[in-house]
Formats: structure tokens, sequence, C-alpha cells
């Protein structure tokens, strides 16, 4: 009866780490290192990273396709969307100053925004 007891004990620890969500590795088109990631919902989604690079997911991230060309030495180290069509990702130049890429059209074109 001992061991029962501990048996259902044993069970009834583990079925909640058995249920929870577990994260699932998803191939990048990029070897950047990624350093943010903003979705809009569960399927359409964006990262940024290293050499300037945006991908973009429709899938809820299992795939992703690069939306902007890796630029060497620039890195981008956020991103953010007010609304579904105007976003904004952040990051910095090789001399360490930094840079805004706007966009006004939901992540398919981006513009450097020049400061005033």
């Amino acid at each position: 009866m001992k061991r029962l007891l501990i048996l259902f004990t044993i069970i009834l620890c583990a079925l909640p780490a058995l249920a929870a969500p577990r994260w699932i590795p998803q191939t990048s088109p990029t070897s950047s290192e990624v350093n943010d990631v903003y979705f809009f919902n569960e399927n359409t989604g964006f990262a940024v990273g290293n050499n300037q690079v945006i991908i973009k997911s429709t899938d809820g991230g299992r795939n992703w396709t690069k939306v902007v060309p890796e630029l060497n030495n620039y890195n981008l180290n956020s991103i953010n969307f007010p609304t579904n069509t105007v976003g904004y990702a952040g990051g910095e130049d090789p001399a360490g100053n930094g840079y805004l890429l706007k966009t006004t059209n939901g992540g398919q074109n981006w513009v450097t925004v020049t400061p005033p």
C-alpha cells in the first residue's frame, strides 16, 4: 500500500510537467544571431538580429523568410509594431551609433529613419 501511495504521488507531481508547452527548435533562414521577436498574433511575426537581418513568419514560427537582405556589421536589437502596419526596428551601426528602421506597410518595405 505504501508503494502504491508513493507511485501515485510521483505521477501526480509529474503530470503538470508532461502537460506543459514545450519549446520546439525552428530553422532560421539566416546564420545571424536573432536578438528580438515580435508576433501580431499566433501566426504572423517578425524577428531581427545581427547583420541587419529581418525575418518573417506567417505560420506561427514554423517557417521564416528573409524580409531585408543581411547587411554586415549593422545589428538590430529590437522590433515593435504599434499597429499592424507601422513597425520599428532599432539597432546600431559598426561605430556604435543608434539607428532606426521603419515600415508603414506591415513589414514589406523598411526605410531608415533620419533623426530631426
